[in-house]
């Protein structure tokens, strides 16, 4: 898969952050040298930390309509918890983006219950963490070649 710039440096930062954040840390606590501060974004605050990213993506990905899931966000109270969302998120976006082709169709899909998920939402199951996004991954590999799920 292709990627711009930005694209790339944002994916970058969110998946080397995952290794660098030794400790969970309160996102209203931030430190100027986090990694979050390469990403461009100055809040300490948790809040408007969450709309930043949503720019930031909006803008890595040109997705105009993106916002961060409510099941997401709150899992991000901390630091390595927010970009490991985050991560997990990015992730199968880009194994989704050819499949859906557009953002609103895969949001969507991310919020409705499917039945080889225990009938829980493809967020839900990519929130818990590795397992989870290979769950949803392999479920998109498997629409992707037309096999039932």
């Amino acid at each position: 898969m292709e990627y711009d710039s930005k694209r790339l440096e944002l994916y970058n930062i969110v998946k080397d952050s995952i290794i660098s954040v030794a400790e969970s840390q309160v996102i209203g606590e931030i430190r100027p040298d986090s990694e979050f501060r390469n990403l461009g974004i100055d809040s300490l605050m948790s809040v408007d930390l969450m709309f930043e990213i949503e720019d930031k993506i909006r803008e890595a990905y040109k997705i105009k309509d993106f916002t961060i899931p409510g099941k997401v966000l709150e899992k991000m109270n901390t630091v390595d918890n927010a970009v490991q969302a985050l991560y997990n998120s990015i992730y199968v976006w880009e194994n989704a983006n050819e499949l859906f082709e557009n953002y609103s169709a895969f949001s969507n899909w991310l919020s409705i219950p499917i039945d080889s998920l225990d009938k829980r939402t493809p967020i839900e199951v990519i929130m818990e963490g590795e397992s989870g996004r290979k769950r949803v991954l392999e479920i998109l590999a498997r629409l992707e070649w037309g096999i039932p799920e």
